[in-house]
């Protein structure tokens, strides 16, 4: 878990999101 209390799988999800999407969220 992250800093943020995200699971591992959430957390790469959200970084998969945050590709598709062009965020940059780290």
């Amino acid at each position: 878990m992250d800093s943020k209390g995200n699971s591992l799988a959430g957390t790469a999800a959200l970084a998969d999101l945050s590709d598709r999407t062009g965020w940059s969220v780290f």
